[in-house]
């Protein structure tokens, strides 16, 4: 068995940012998706990327 040494609290804590930060990315990407899809219903065509806002 290999032991570690223990993360320290500013370790815990840039984790739990970097989880944060990865969490409100996939949000985003995951609503321009039905936005655009909506748009796309709609008859609506947007070029791809996020550039635009």
């Amino acid at each position: 068995m290999r032991f570690v040494q223990p993360r320290t609290e500013t370790q815990q804590a840039m984790r739990a940012l970097h989880r944060v930060r990865e969490s409100l990315v996939r949000d985003r990407v995951k609503t321009t998706h039905h936005m655009h899809a909506f748009l796309l219903e709609l008859g609506i065509s947007l070029p791809k990327g996020g550039g635009g806002y």
